[in-house]
């Protein structure tokens, strides 16, 4: 017998809205702490992910048990209220958190699956609803009365369970990729360290066929323009790349080509944000990058007498960013922000020759394993994408319902 499904009001699923959105430790009578719960804002979420974790603040014991009198469940769906709005994440950790700035939850009722409710919340369909639903002009914003209006489409139970159960199968997969690049990566970062970094001269007297050079010599900075015309690319903003990483996503619409001025990218480019480097907002385009442009608050710079990933290890190790970062504060306050000029006129170590391939070598195969690993999430999130609408919609027939 095939399910019956039921477009419902979101307020219909949900038993309980976890809201302390206007609550600070000020107005608690206490502050932050450098350890303990952590306390996460919108900032920190984007749909199925956790982001700038450096930005998390921590509440100790007393501050925990003031804030957080409904605790959060495993199974909570947060969502962000602005800046951006409309972000999900499913929590599916016994971790006790605090809610901070712009963020709430969402508890489900008993004969509702919350991981299907969360995969139904990054729907193209209802996405479109809540951003029908905001308000605001110069920040746009989700009031929770407008969230819970928004319609969700539930066959029975066990057919929710089986949804969902499917999709995520598919973002585990992604996620235990993303787990071992992590630790590829990681492991790319020592190694550099190891053989640049901790380096040092013996009484002051650099090895023969060692040299420093400066940084401009070695690279480029990209300003030209998209020349490309079609109707639609995908941007990429300072806030869209974090420590290495594309936040862009697949859950989301491509965004429209901005009016605003834009970049091209290449593949071996490195992106780096030009305000606060240390934020960390840098990446490196791995992948083709045809159908991508990057926000003119981003440097695009491109290697020419060094090897790319060789250059994106300096720039971004963190002796490098806190230059750049102390650089940065010295010219201009508010907004801490870089400019090539900073960056070119930096000294980089080079060894001999044999020791730069050998190092290249090394960075080769390990990120072609992370690339295989990329390329092999990227067909999964494709075949998930395309699962998602067709499994929502009621419109494709499963074994379960039958």
């Amino acid at each position: 017998m095939t399910s019956e499904w039921r477009n419902l009001p979101l307020q219909d699923v949900v038993s309980l809205v976890i809201d302390y959105r206007g609550k600070t430790p000020k107005k608690l009578g206490s502050d932050w702490s450098a350890h303990g719960y952590r306390a996460f804002s919108a900032k920190n979420i984007k749909t199925g992910q956790i982001v700038q974790p450096e930005s998390i603040r921590f509440a100790d014991v007393d501050l925990y048990k003031k804030w957080m009198k409904e605790e959060i469940q495993r199974r909570d769906i947060l969502v962000t209220s602005e800046a951006p709005f409309g972000e999900v994440f499913l929590w599916d950790s016994n971790e006790k958190i605090v809610l901070s700035q712009c963020l709430f939850a969402l508890r489900c009722k008993s004969d509702f699956y919350p991981p299907y409710i969360f995969y139904y919340m990054t729907t193209a369909q209802f996405q479109a609803e809540l951003r029908g639903r905001a308000t605001g002009t110069t920040v746009t914003g989700l009031r929770q009365p407008e969230l819970l209006k928004c319609s969700i489409k539930c066959p029975n139970y066990p057919t929710q369970v089986f949804i969902a159960d499917t999709l995520y199968a598919l973002d585990k997969r992604i996620a235990n990729n993303k787990a071992i690049n992590h630790q590829l990566e990681q492991m790319t970062k020592m190694i550099y360290k190891s053989w640049f970094v901790d380096f040092e001269p013996w009484d002051g007297i650099m090895p023969n066929g060692w040299r420093t050079e400066k940084i401009g010599n070695l690279c480029r900075s990209v300003s030209q323009t998209h020349p490309r015309k079609k109707e639609k690319l995908i941007f990429f903003n300072t806030g869209d790349i974090d420590r290495g990483l594309f936040l862009h996503s697949t859950y989301s619409l491509v965004r429209d080509m901005p009016g605003q001025a834009k970049k091209s990218i290449e593949y071996n480019d490195i992106l780096y944000s030009e305000i606060r480097p240390i934020n960390k907002h840098y990446a490196y385009v791995s992948f083709n990058s045809h159908d991508y442009i990057v926000s003119t608050k981003l440097l695009v710079i491109r290697a020419t007498g060094i090897n790319s990933r060789r250059l994106y290890h300096y720039l971004t190790s963190e002796d490098v960013i806190a230059e750049l970062q102390m650089e940065a504060e010295s010219r201009s306050g508010t907004f801490p922000q870089i400019r090539f000029d900073n960056i070119q006129n930096m000294d980089i170590l080079l060894a001999t020759p044999e020791i730069e391939e050998k190092f290249a070598t090394i960075l080769n195969d390990m990120y072609n394993t992370i690339e295989l690993n990329n390329a092999a999430s990227a067909k999964l999130a494709e075949i998930r994408d395309i699962l998602l609408p067709r499994l929502m919609s009621g419109k494709l027939k499963l074994s379960s319902e039958v």
